[in-house]
């Protein structure tokens, strides 16, 4: 028997994506050390990598299952773009990361190309 798959969409969680650290780590315990060693000084030759979700979309793909937002006017995405910018100067505040330099940022979501060039600038 022949199956096309160029006819057939992919449904919701038609493929696995890990995470890491899993989900099952997110506990409130877990958090709470988390803040605990954000407040301990850092290790200044660890590389360094940072991820920013930007979660919108045109539209949502047959086979995404990721958190998204379509339709989102521009003012809406700059509220958040500020929103991330807030949260990542309060991060760089604690002594696990202060004065550390970013090896890598990537930018994930979504589309992170659904920015404008001002938008991506404003992140950067």
């Amino acid at each position: 028997m022949e199956i096309n798959i160029a006819d057939r969409k992919a449904g919701l969680g038609g493929y696995f994506v890990a995470n890491y650290p899993p989900f099952s780590f997110w506990s409130r315990p877990a958090l709470d050390d988390i803040y605990v060693r954000l407040e301990k000084a850092g290790e200044p030759d660890l590389p360094l990598g940072i991820y920013v979700h930007i979660p919108f979309c045109r539209r949502r793909c047959d086979f995404c299952y990721f958190r998204v937002y379509t339709r989102k006017s521009s003012s809406e995405i700059d509220e958040y773009i500020k929103s991330v910018v807030a949260e990542l100067e309060i991060y760089t505040r604690q002594p696990y990361l202060a004065d550390r330099k970013a090896a890598f940022i990537y930018f994930g979501g979504g589309t992170p190309s659904y920015l404008s060039t001002d938008q991506t600038r404003k992140l950067s």
